[in-house]
């Protein structure tokens, strides 16, 4: 312990004992009092503790691990820069969330038009450091448990790490300026990660499908699509047309809707080459269209043919909350089933056709190209979210 640890103590005793040349001497006595009794506490007081002094050379266990939120390892990741702390969170593949609740915050749209909650609400893992740098090297079993992608509750105890330092700061100007990109996480992603030196516990948990206006306006990025009557008509139009060609079995139509009018259709569906198969469906039409079908007529459990066969189904018209780039113009939902107004999605992220689900719906973009003004895609999630419907809990 050194005396720089205790400077402010010690300048409130200097000046302590400066004023009392100007007092009497029941004050003097009154002051040196004071005065021992800071100096004593000042003695006592463990040294200050600051992140950016720990090392890693320093073992980093349960015993001297700091217990802190994600939002505060986030918020304050310059300062805890390589501290040893206990963590809990939901895990997503290699995120940690603070809750369910960030987990719906993690979009575009809440990225782009609210980064600081959208940011408190995450941290990176990385391996284990008997990982190599890239992460390569995989425990037995191939994979570690909470980068599984399905969220588990864990509690881990690691150390952080400011992805912002991969960054060299050198002067651009100078002979030994070098640019150096983030590894793992810290390069596709901001903020903080965290190296784990050992799991404190972890368990299954059922995500849970949050519905209803109250969860909408803490969590969700859409809305209710209003004041938009031109948009609205048009979708409305291009529903009527695919429910009833759903209903007649006509694929040929479905497709020109989808505006795939130049894709073949044999009479066992779409013949596609294996070329055309090794292709991604957003790249390759026929894929694509192919796709389409078999959400429409290949399953009775596919939430787009389920939600049309029964009758006319119950509409709902959803746009963003805020506007961001690559983001729809609207999301066109819909039910068989006349479920209550809060079981609607909330969100993009459940925006999807996901069995189970009691809707379906189809993402629509301006066109003006295209005949009918729109185009409109169906939305598949592209992380595979394993949710549980409110009434199943």
């Amino acid at each position: 312990m050194n005396d720089a640890e205790h400077l402010p103590l010690y300048k409130i005793g200097a000046v302590l004992g400066r004023l009392m040349n100007f007092v009497g001497q029941e004050s003097r006595i009154f002051w040196r009092f004071l005065l021992a009794i800071l100096l004593i506490a000042g003695a006592s007081l463990p040294a200050a503790s600051h992140a950016k002094g720990e090392r890693f050379d320093k073992e980093c266990s349960a015993v001297n691990a700091r217990l802190i939120t994600v939002a505060e390892a986030s918020l304050n990741r310059k300062k805890l820069e390589q501290a040893c702390v206990r963590i809990s969170g939901i895990s997503d593949g290699w995120t940690l969330y603070g809750s369910f609740g960030d987990i719906y915050r993690n979009t575009d749209a809440w990225e782009e038009h609210r980064h600081k909650r959208w940011m408190a609400g995450r941290i990176g893992l990385r391996p284990f450091p008997e990982a190599d740098d890239d992460g390569d090297t995989l425990p037995e079993g191939g994979t570690w448990s909470w980068s599984r992608k399905v969220p588990r509750r864990v509690t881990l105890i690691g150390r952080l790490h400011d992805c912002s330092l991969d960054w060299s700061r050198g002067d651009p100007n100078s002979d030994d300026f070098e640019i150096r990109m983030g590894t793992g996480w810290c390069h596709y992603n901001s903020g903080a990660v965290l190296r784990p030196v050992a799991i404190v516990a972890e368990s299954p948990v059922k995500f849970i499908r949050m519905t209803g206006t109250r969860a909408r306006g803490k969590y969700g990025d859409v809305v209710p699509l209003r004041n938009d009557a031109t948009l609205t008509a048009t979708i409305m139009a291009f529903l009527n047309r695919l429910f009833d060609a759903v209903r007649r079995g006509d694929r040929r139509a479905v497709l020109d809707l989808y505006d795939y009018s130049e894709i073949a259709l044999a009479p066992n569906g779409i013949e596609i080459s294996e070329d055309e198969l090794a292709e991604e469906a957003d790249i390759d039409p026929a894929v694509s269209a192919q796709h389409t079908l078999k959400l429409l007529f290949g399953s009775p459990d596919t939430p787009l043919s389920r939600a049309v066969r029964d009758g006319a189904p119950a509409v709902r018209l959803f746009a963003p909350r805020w506007k961001t780039e690559h983001e729809p113009d609207a999301w066109a939902c819909w039910t068989a089933a006349r479920s209550a107004e809060k079981d609607w999605p909330i969100s993009s992220i459940d925006a999807f056709n996901v069995a189970g689900r009691p809707y379906a719906c189809i993402s629509v973009v301006k066109d003006s190209s295209i005949t009918g003004g729109i185009s409109v895609d169906d939305t598949v999630p592209y992380r595979p979210w394993t949710t549980v419907e409110p009434t199943d809990r």
